[in-house]
């Protein structure tokens, strides 16, 4: 059998910890290494680990010396793993008993570089493949997001993405998409399935939901260092100009997520932003915000266009261009007003009648003619 090591990082989650454990020691399919980093927990997390650790032979227990965030801890816990394929697992959430078995028969179906499954958070489309390049160029070019929780890799496709990070990076938070970034260079061929054996948990006192201001100038901080080593790596691997300006803008959903979050806890929130983030954050964001009045000034003329059509029609109207008959109880009155067909009851007929006009004062001036 072939050895899958899940790597888990660790940091003040002792309410999740147990039941990310127990849902990986009982996996289906047994040849599994579980790999924890304690991240310089300061609650109960560590005992926890330690206690698993003493009792199955299976799980690697690692303390680092330092809080070093996730993105390192997860280097050191891929520098370690001794399994054919590579899989990821947050300590606050957990897998179906199933879905590892699931994932290493897929992957061995067509002996692929990766293979990913329904993240729970947001539904994959119908099941699909890529082969080349075309995983790392649509992640660049049309903001794919596959999360590395919820997929497998080969473990030479992982050694690879090592290579390329030769020095010390600390985020915490938006490391996924580095990480991504950096390993889906090396993936020729995957497979992303719709089975949904993985659940995310909303944990209140993650990174990523703090309303501590301290807090999020150092999530603004990590989205710029994270931002910054992306466009560092697609400089370094020569990826032309023109997909560099393209990661800026798909990749949005970060920067504008800590600068929402800024601005709900602070009223100085733009000299904030002004001071941590970089100027790929920067632009970034005011890219999202251009696509976003571009996408009213749509709207916008859709409306005038309505607007225009209306005014014609309430300028040519006539009485002529109107046909009446009446129901045969003599309750209701049927018409036709340009192609459209009405039946209404006689006595409120004349406020419905205009229904179709949008503006108050055309409605009326109808009315008064129609009556």
């Amino acid at each position: 059998m072939k050895k899958i090591s899940v790597i888990v990082p660790v940091y003040n989650t002792e309410k999740y910890i147990s039941r990310c454990l127990d849902h990986l020691l009982n996996q289906t399919y047994k040849n599994i290494e579980i790999i924890v980093i304690d991240d310089g927990s300061t609650d109960n997390s560590a005992n926890i680990v330690k206690e698993y650790a003493d009792k199955y032979d299976n799980i690697i227990f690692i303390q680092n010396e330092e809080n070093k965030k996730t993105f390192e801890t997860k280097r050191i816990g891929m520098e370690v793993a001794t399994g054919d394929y590579i899989g990821f697992c947050d300590s606050d959430d957990y897998f179906e008993f199933e879905a590892y078995e699931y994932m290493i028969n897929r992957i061995q179906e067509k002996d692929y570089d990766m293979v990913t499954i329904n993240d729970d958070k947001e539904y994959n489309k119908k099941e699909h493949s890529y082969y080349n390049k075309e995983l790392f160029y649509s992640l660049i070019n049309q903001g794919e997001r596959y999360f590395m929780p919820v997929s497998l890799f080969k473990k030479e496709v992982v050694t690879k993405a090592l290579s390329d990070v030769n020095h010390y990076i600390k985020a915490a938070h938006g490391e996924d998409h580095l990480w991504r970034l950096i390993i889906l260079y090396y993936v020729n061929s995957s497979l992303h399935t719709t089975e949904k054996l993985f659940f995310y948990t909303s944990n209140p006192d993650s990174v990523t939901k703090s309303n501590n201001i301290e807090k999020l100038i150092e999530r603004v901080c990590d989205d710029s260092v994270i931002l910054s080593e992306m466009k560092a790596f697609l400089i370094n691997k020569n990826i032309p100009k023109n997909y560099i300006i393209s990661l800026i803008k798909n990749i949005y959903i970060f920067p504008l997520k800590a600068f929402n979050l800024l601005k709900s806890v602070s009223n100085n929130y733009m000299d904030i932003w002004s001071q941590y983030a970089s100027d790929d954050m920067n632009n970034s964001l005011i890219n999202y915000y251009d696509n976003e009045i571009n996408k009213y000034k749509n709207e916008i003329n859709k409306y005038k266009n309505e607007i225009n059509k209306y005014k014609i029609i309430e300028n040519k109207i006539n009485i002529a261009d109107i046909l009446f008959s009446i129901s045969k109880d003599n309750s209701y009155i049927v018409f036709m007003i340009i192609g459209i067909k009405i039946k209404i009851k006689k006595d409120n007929f004349v406020k419905k009648v205009s229904w179709w006009i949008p503006v108050k004062k055309w409605r009326n001036n109808f009315r008064t003619k129609f009556k």
